[in-house]
Protein backbone atom coordinates (compact mmCIF):
# COMPACT_ATOMS: atom_id res chain seq x y z
CA UNK A 1 0.00 0.00 0.00
CA UNK A 2 1.34 3.60 -1.02
CA UNK A 3 0.09 6.24 1.08
CA UNK A 4 -0.60 8.16 -2.34
CA UNK A 5 -1.36 7.74 -5.23
CA UNK A 6 2.29 8.08 -7.05
CA UNK A 7 3.78 5.98 -4.13
CA UNK A 8 0.92 2.99 -4.56
CA UNK A 9 1.53 3.17 -7.85
CA UNK A 10 5.28 2.88 -7.49
CA UNK A 11 5.10 -0.35 -5.06
CA UNK A 12 2.64 -1.95 -7.84
CA UNK A 13 5.04 -1.64 -10.20
CA UNK A 14 8.34 -2.77 -8.01
CA UNK A 15 5.96 -5.77 -7.17
CA UNK A 16 4.99 -6.48 -10.65
CA UNK A 17 8.74 -6.34 -11.82
CA UNK A 18 10.09 -8.57 -8.81
CA UNK A 19 7.00 -11.00 -9.20
CA UNK A 20 6.96 -10.82 -12.64
CA UNK A 21 4.53 -13.34 -14.22
CA UNK A 22 3.24 -14.72 -11.02
CA UNK A 23 2.13 -10.89 -9.68
CA UNK A 24 -1.29 -11.55 -11.87
CA UNK A 25 -2.48 -14.55 -9.23
CA UNK A 26 -0.89 -12.67 -6.29
CA UNK A 27 -2.15 -9.10 -6.36
CA UNK A 28 -5.53 -10.34 -6.08
CA UNK A 29 -4.87 -11.27 -2.66
CA UNK A 30 -3.37 -8.56 -1.52
CA UNK A 31 -4.17 -5.05 -0.56
CA UNK A 32 -2.52 -2.18 -2.98
CA UNK A 33 -3.19 1.03 -4.05
CA UNK A 34 -3.74 4.51 -1.56
CA UNK A 35 -5.57 3.98 1.92
CA UNK A 36 -8.85 4.73 0.38
CA UNK A 37 -8.44 2.28 -2.13
CA UNK A 38 -7.65 0.02 0.61
CA UNK A 39 -10.40 0.85 3.10
CA UNK A 40 -13.31 0.34 -0.28
CA UNK A 41 -11.44 -3.49 -0.88
CA UNK A 42 -11.55 -4.40 3.01
CA UNK A 43 -15.20 -3.14 2.45
CA UNK A 44 -15.93 -5.37 -0.70
CA UNK A 45 -14.60 -8.27 1.91
CA UNK A 46 -16.90 -7.02 4.76
CA UNK A 47 -20.13 -6.68 1.93
CA UNK A 48 -19.04 -10.32 1.82
CA UNK A 49 -19.16 -11.52 5.74
CA UNK A 50 -16.07 -11.37 6.31
CA UNK A 51 -15.41 -10.29 9.93
CA UNK A 52 -12.05 -9.50 10.42
CA UNK A 53 -8.70 -9.06 8.03
CA UNK A 54 -5.24 -10.32 8.36
CA UNK A 55 -2.60 -7.73 7.05
CA UNK A 56 1.47 -9.24 6.78
CA UNK A 57 4.38 -6.81 5.79
CA UNK A 58 7.33 -8.11 4.31
CA UNK A 59 10.62 -6.82 5.48
CA UNK A 60 12.23 -4.53 5.19
CA UNK A 61 8.97 -2.80 6.97
CA UNK A 62 7.33 0.54 5.57
CA UNK A 63 6.40 2.09 8.31
CA UNK A 64 4.89 4.99 6.41
CA UNK A 65 2.53 2.50 4.40
CA UNK A 66 1.74 0.64 7.98
CA UNK A 67 0.67 3.68 9.07
CA UNK A 68 -1.41 4.85 6.84
CA UNK A 69 -3.34 2.15 7.05
CA UNK A 70 -3.88 2.21 10.63
CA UNK A 71 -5.34 5.77 10.17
Amino acid sequence: MGVDNADADRRRREFREFYGDLADGLEGAMLFGTPAEAIDRIGVYGDAGAEGVNISMTVPFRWDALQAFVE
